[in-house]
């Protein structure tokens, strides 16, 4: 599940600045929807992958960016997001719902070359129904358009810094072996995710048609590197969704 310390960091630090940006009228006229990230019930860190995407396409909430001026009801939605990310016994894993959903065209190409690559790594059965259950999944912007599609730069930009502490603080507690980022555009280098890690020594992945970058994060005290991969957006994208998967399993596998 998301921790305390996430969910105070999206109420103090992503919330708050966007809230105060809509107040002063700045190009945020549409209703929003916030997220914290969703542990899987089965998620190991030792062998675990961690999903980044852009921002989620529409959730739970809509709500008038006004009201993330008022700190008691920033307080409420970062407390329901958590409660949302919970494991309970009597209660669906939180990433059941890759696999429950009706989708209408079937399951969307981010989700398809994600299990892709679950099955090359090794870490559950692409065939069963809990497979998503094995993954940690976050993105790099907190709070999106209610309707669906990403940030537009106003919103971006309220909530950059929030999100980028945001981030850092999800990879320290998940500490995943296996860092996926599925963000970049087809135009590079048209950057999404490597703002969010301009602490890391990144190096760019040259000869791929979809991965774009590559790099190595140790942890004090741990006895494994995540290894980082960045690339492209499936969606739109020419190639199958196994050769995007294939491509990115042959960077994880760079040493």
């Amino acid at each position: 599940m998301a921790t305390e310390r996430q969910a105070e960091i999206f109420r103090d630090e992503v919330l708050a600045p966007v809230g105060k940006e809509a107040v002063e009228g700045r190009n945020m006229k549409d209703n929003l929807t916030g997220f914290l990230a969703q542990e899987g019930r089965f998620y190991e860190h030792s062998d675990g992958l961690m999903v980044v995407g852009r921002a989620v396409n529409g959730f739970e909430h809509d709500i008038d960016p006004i009201d993330f001026n008022d700190s008691g009801y920033r307080e409420e939605h970062a407390n329901e997001l958590l409660q949302m990310t919970c494991q309970r016994d009597d209660q669906p894993c939180p990433m059941e719902w890759v696999t429950t959903e009706k989708w209408k065209r079937g399951l969307p190409a981010f989700w398809r070359v994600v299990r892709g690559v679950t099955r090359g790594l090794g870490i559950s059965n692409p065939e069963s129904e809990d497979w998503p259950s094995h993954l940690v999944w976050s993105n790099l912007y907190k709070v999106s358009p209610a309707g669906g599609g990403n940030p537009n730069n106003s919103l971006c930009n309220a909530q950059y810094d929030g999100c980028k502490k945001l981030l850092q603080c999800e990879i320290q507690d998940y500490r995943p072996r296996h860092l996926l980022f599925l963000t970049e555009t087809r135009n590079h280098p048209n950057w999404w995710a490597r703002p969010f890690l301009d602490d890391l020594e990144l190096r760019d992945w040259p000869d791929g048609r979809y991965v774009r970058f590559t790099g190595r994060l140790s942890f004090l005290g741990c006895s494994c590197d995540t290894l980082i991969v960045g690339a492209v957006h499936p969606q739109g994208q020419s190639g199958t969704r196994q050769e995007i998967a294939d491509e990115i399993l042959s960077a994880f596998e760079q040493k």
